[in-house]
């Protein structure tokens, strides 16, 4: 996109398919390439060439104005570029995000609306509608400045963000945790950290929130791969070197008089990884921590895991009082997303209600299509 300008990404979206499309037609008599992703990116380049002279919008020169834009030595990574590409003028921050996990995310329209709490209707159309935008205006890539430099960095950390949560927990699927998707996201991070424009204690934050939830993927999913909650995690099987990571990061993000989301999540994960154990956990200052988070960045998720630091630090009444005051509050956002009812069943449980608990997680197992999810809720009302 940063050869052809960003208003082609629909065009270069159907190169690649046809290429792809070729692939299997000559492939099988042929052999597969040496190198399969080069034969692929040739193909496709010139595919897209030719449909645009077809269609007379391409000419050298646009490819020169379109490289000379960029600056390479203030992001030099191939990936970045494009994640700051979509960070378009003519598009407002939700727009940009979904186009960003769509197009170079590779987040299917189901995984982003579980991850925004939204419809796949409405994420269809906003990606639709910011391809149109950035078509209409014939958008070509330049690295934002000043105001809106700060506004791109944010909205290309929160789509990693986004991106590691999905591989965190699958919304969808036989895997419960993908861990190349996550992986992928620290690394994103760590390139951007490593530009020229990437010194950012909110960078420095969300490193430190992606390595301590990292940290202990190898202690979420039992051997037989079913779904192991926080509570009952075996500890030693974190990987302590990803939790020293966390904590360096945390420090680094220090720096400065810049507070993020990311430095206040990095908080309270960080304080389960201190904790010897889920019960040995620091509630009361989890609970302050959410409290900061809740104030400054109001989400609706953040409200919900909020509950369950008010259930551990003061009580779960206090912690069931919290969650009807919230779901009350956006019940139209929060009631398709299972951890509204996992959490409520997990409190009714705690508060001695199990007939209520098993209405609850009948209700979190139908707003779930992640396979492996759903043996656990299924497996925790056979308990109840």
């Amino acid at each position: 996109m940063a050869r052809f300008g960003i208003g082609n990404q629909d065009r270069a979206e159907d190169a690649v398919q046809s290429a792809f499309v070729k692939a299997t037609q000559s492939w099988p008599a042929s052999g597969v390439p040496q190198n399969p992703g080069a034969w692929l990116y040739v193909v496709a380049t010139h595919a897209l060439i030719d449909g645009l002279r077809r269609e007379q919008i391409y000419a050298p020169e646009s490819e020169e104005l379109a490289a000379s834009t960029f600056d390479p030595d203030a992001l030099e990574d191939a990936e970045l570029q494009m994640l700051f590409m979509c960070c378009h003028r003519s598009l407002d921050e939700a727009s940009t995000t979904c186009l960003i996990l769509h197009t170079l995310c590779g987040m299917s329209v189901a995984e982003i609306s579980a991850g925004l709490l939204s419809t796949s209707e409405a994420i269809s159309q906003r990606i639709v509608r910011a391809k149109r935008r950035l078509r209409e205006s014939g958008a070509t890539f330049s690295l934002p400045t000043g105001d809106q430099l700060f506004s791109a960095k944010e909205v290309v950390l929160r789509s990693i963000y986004l991106m590691f949560n999905e591989g965190h927990l699958a919304s969808s699927g036989s895997q419960l945790v993908r861990s190349e998707l996550c992986d992928e996201a620290i690394l994103l991070v760590e390139r951007f950290r490593a530009s020229r424009i990437g010194d950012d204690p909110a960078a420095d934050a969300l490193l430190a929130l992606l390595h301590f939830h990292r940290s202990r993927f190898p202690a979420r999913v039992a051997e037989d791969g079913s779904l192991v909650q926080l509570a009952d995690q075996d500890r030693s099987l974190w990987d302590r070197e990803r939790i020293a990571a966390g904590f360096w990061y945390l420090e680094a993000s220090l720096r400065g008089d810049i507070l993020s989301r990311y430095h206040i999540e990095a908080a309270i994960a960080g304080c389960h990884a201190r904790a010897a154990s889920f019960e040995g956990t620091d509630w009361v200052e989890v609970r302050q921590y959410f409290g900061d988070l809740v104030e400054r960045f109001p989400s609706p998720i953040a409200c919900l895991n909020e509950c369950v630091a008010i259930a551990m630090a003061e009580g779960t009444i206090a912690g069931l009082q919290r969650w009807e005051a919230v779901v009350s509050a956006d019940r139209r956002s929060l009631v398709g997303y299972v951890h509204t009812h996992t959490i409520h069943g997990w409190l009714l449980e705690r508060m001695g209600r199990p007939m209520e608990a098993r209405d609850a997680l009948n209700l979190a197992l139908a707003s779930t299509q992640n396979m492996l999810e759903r043996q656990f809720l299924t497996r925790w009302l056979d308990r109840l």
